[in-house]
C-alpha cells in the first residue's frame, strides 16, 4: 500500500502483506461507503508454466486501510471453504455482500456464515489433477478422496466421468457407498489412457446432497 499526496504517491509503502503473491496478482477493493473497506486477491500456488495446475485457489481478504492487516483466508478452514483450481489474473467480484471467484472447474462464492444448520458437507482431495505426459496407449492412474467434513450423513448417488475425451479414462475402482456418515472417506481410482497425441480432458462428477452438487474433479492429460 502507497499513500497519494499532493498527486504524489509515496517512495516507500505505508504498509505490506506478510505472504508473497509469487506470480504476482490483481485485487479488487470493497466498501460500505467510506467504511468497512477491505482489499481482495486471489492466489494461484502454481508458476505461470504449469498448465493448467492442480491446487485450489487462495481467497485473501487485508483491511483496506493496513494491508498488513489480513482479515481472512481460504485456507484457514480447507475443508470447507477450498476454491476450485485456480485461474490467471481472476479479479474477485464483490457483490451484495459476496465475493465471486471464477476458478478453472467452478464458481466459488464467499460470504458471511451464521449458525450453520446439521448438513453434510464434501470435502475433495483435489479440485482438479494433471497427469504426467505419457506415450499414447499407456496407462496411468490417480485417486481422488471424498471426505464429509459436514454434521449429517451424506448421501452418494451417480459417480461418473464425463468431458471431451471421455474414452481416455475410466473409473478403475470405487469404495464409495451409498452414504459417508460425518468425518468418512473414500477413494475413486481413475485411469487415465490417452488415445491420441495432444491434451485430453475429462472429467469427475459426483452427485449427492451436499450444497454444490454436483461436485467435480476435472482430469487433464497428455499423449505423447
Amino acid at each position: 500500500m502507497y499513500t497519494l499526496k499532493n498527486g504524489l504517491l509515496s517512495t516507500t509503502p505505508s504498509s505490506q502483506t506478510s505472504n508473497i503473491f509469487t506470480i504476482g496478482t490483481s485485487p479488487s477493493t470493497s466498501g460500505n461507503g467510506a467504511t468497512n473497506g477491505i482489499v481482495w486477491a486471489t492466489m494461484r500456488q502454481e508458476g505461470l508454466g504449469v498448465q493448467p495446475g492442480q491446487y485450489p485457489a487462495i481467497l485473501y481478504a487485508y483491511s483496506a486501510t493496513n494491508v498488513g492487516t489480513m482479515l481472512y483466508n481460504s485456507t484457514q478452514n480447507a475443508a470447507r471453504d477450498s476454491g476450485g483450481c485456480a485461474n490467471k489474473f481472476q479479479i474477485p467480484v464483490v457483490v451484495n455482500g459476496k465475493v465471486y471467484v471464477a476458478t478453472q472447474n467452478e464458481i466459488d462464492v464467499y460470504g458471511l456464515l451464521g449458525t450453520p444448520p446439521a448438513a453434510p458437507w464434501v470435502t475433495l482431495s483435489v479440485p482438479c489433477y494433471t497427469f504426467l505426459k505419457q506415450t499414447v496407449g499407456t496407462t496411468t492412474t490417480t485417486s481422488v478422496s471424498i471426505t464429509n467434513s459436514g454434521s449429517a450423513t451424506l448421501n452418494l448417488g451417480t459417480i461418473s466421468l464425463t468431458g471431451l475425451n471421455l474414452s481416455d479414462y475410466a473409473i478403475q475402482s470405487n469404495t464409495c457407498g451409498t452414504t459417508l456418515a460425518p468425518a468418512a472417506q473414500c477413494a475413486v481410482t481413475i485411469a487415465f489412457t490417452p488415445a491420441a497425441t495432444g491434451p485430453r480432458l475429462g472429467q469427475l462428477l459426483i452427485n449427492d446432497n451436499a450444497a454444490g452438487s454436483p461436485h467435480n474433479v476435472m482430469f487433464t492429460g497428455k499423449g505423447n
